[in-house]
């Protein structure tokens, strides 16, 4: 009888403990949940309320080099242009990473032209190549198409991102890009191009300094920057890489790199996308494409337009309104949600420039 209580007893001690360890490990998830949620929210709200007065400045300083006929001062605008693009990239990769912990990032696919976004990567990296004396090249296949569906957005910052850092990394030689199509014998595991895709194969090869192999498992976490005291002039929060896999892989691709220390690296990304032209790119000729945009100088005419924007930054309205004036469209300003449907019930508007989390009123909560 003895030994029964006794039995009994031990098993209700144990059941008492892995109770308590499990409401312990439970309790300590949910700690660990919130703070994780509670950074999230803190990361995204403060670099909402950064990019306010960023892109405040920015425009401001774009009226500046739109209207001023001084060359001294063109020049000085210029470099405050470049600088606050750099800042917001930054605030834009915390905010983008910041989405991308709290399950809030979604792709927008839309139909793209190949060549035009290849131009805009162009446009962002030759000069930042120019200024270090590397020589930058694009080489595209001739048969690939013309025209696909995906989210172009997030393909061009990806890309944008690899070059960037091939930049920065790179002291002398050359950075280049190129894009082609896989063949099914060269996909790494676990991707796939499905029907009516392709595999589109993304190089991005430098002469830089390269990557140790001990630190290739490290290069796509988050914040990270490997070899720190070779490196330590090179700017940058260690976010480009991590945000670039990320987006790749909600693509349905991946990253893979290939590096000899101290003679340069060599990234790719696998994307697969939807396929929506038969006809090819043909050769992509980027003097071509600069000689075809600086001959169109169509400016957006429209005078019988009429805008509302409604932003309860002063500044934010007044930008946004100096930015409009050469539409010549009629331009209506509103401080508050309230007002803009004031506005609404008073006038009709072909066009309404909402922002998001104002008080009292958001303009993510209007549906037209």
């Amino acid at each position: 009888m003895k030994l029964v209580i006794w039995i009994f007893s031990l098993l209700v001690l144990l059941f008492a403990v892995g109770s308590a360890y499990f409401l312990v490990r439970e309790r300590s998830a949910m700690a660990a949940d919130q703070a994780s949620h509670a950074k999230s929210v803190f990361l995204a709200q403060m670099s909402h309320e950064i990019r306010t007065p960023i892109n405040a400045i920015l425009g401001m300083n774009e009226m500046i080099m739109r209207e001023s006929h001084e060359a001294g001062v063109r020049a000085y605008a210029r470099r405050a242009h470049d600088a606050g693009q750099s800042l917001l990239g930054l605030v834009n990769d915390i905010l983008d990473m910041s989405k991308i912990e709290a399950g809030k990032m979604e792709l927008v696919p839309v139909e793209f032209r190949l060549a035009d976004m290849l131009m805009r990567i162009h446009t962002l990296i030759s000069l930042r190549a120019e200024k270090k004396g590397l020589a930058f090249t694009i080489t595209v296949d001739p048969q690939l198409p013309s025209v696909f569906y995906g989210d172009v957005g997030r393909l061009q910052q990806s890309i944008v991102n690899l070059l960037t850092n091939a930049v920065k990394y790179t002291q002398r030689g050359s950075v280049s890009l190129s894009v082609l199509q896989s063949a099914p014998d060269t996909w790494p595991p676990g991707v796939q191009a499905g029907p009516g895709s392709i595999m589109l194969a993304v190089q991005v090869q430098d002469t830089g300094i390269g990557i140790r192999h001990k630190d290739l498992n490290k290069l796509f976490g988050d914040f990270v920057r490997v070899d720190r005291q070779r490196n330590r002039n090179v700017e940058g929060t260690g976010l480009g890489l991590a945000l670039t896999r990320r987006f790749i892989m909600r693509m349905g691709g991946t990253v893979t790199v290939a590096s000899t220390y101290g003679q340069g690296s060599t990234f790719t990304a696998w994307v697969p996308l939807e396929v929506r032209s038969a006809a090819v790119i043909g050769e992509f000729d980027v003097r071509h494409y600069r000689e075809v945009e600086e001959a169109h100088h169509a400016t957006f005419l429209a005078p019988q337009a009429r805008i509302l924007v409604v932003d309860d930054n002063e500044m934010n309205r007044f930008v946004a309104q100096s930015l409009l004036k050469e539409t010549q469209a009629k331009i209506a300003l509103a401080e508050s949600g309230k007002a803009c449907l004031s506005c609404l019930r008073e006038q009709h508007y072909d066009l309404v420039l909402l922002d998001d989390m104002m008080p009292e009123l958001s303009g993510s909560a209007y549906i037209f």
